[in-house]
């Protein structure tokens, strides 16, 4: 069995609505996770492309997509880590998200 981590540093720059002058919790997150997961386990690089927010530096992102997501993944763990405000964001409902992927593949 062979197994990677892969560490997605700030990710992308994502709407999340907000309630009110609440925090984020990383559990706002939840349904992208949940995408990156099935991004990362069937190496859709096109999906993964869809997740960032119009403002990604697309370029790097497709190159990072390239390297990172390999066939043959039979498992991936995807946890959000870290999620902040983006400061300048002009509708202040954006938030830079990290997130850790460990991903398994080979005989187990």
């Amino acid at each position: 069995m062979k197994r990677a981590a892969l560490v997605l540093a700030s990710l992308c720059l994502l709407p999340v609505p907000s309630a009110g002058q609440a925090p984020v919790t990383l559990a706002a997150f939840d349904p992208l996770v949940a995408e990156l997961r099935a991004v990362v386990e069937t190496a859709d690089a096109r999906g993964f492309l869809e997740l960032l927010a119009p403002e990604a530096d697309v370029v790097a992102a497709r190159e990072f997509a390239d390297d990172a997501l390999r066939p043959g993944i039979s498992r991936a763990v995807v946890a959000a880590r870290f999620a902040s405000p983006v400061e300048d964001a002009p509708d202040g409902d954006r938030h830079r998200l990290t997130v850790e992927v460990f991903t398994e593949s080979g005989n187990s």
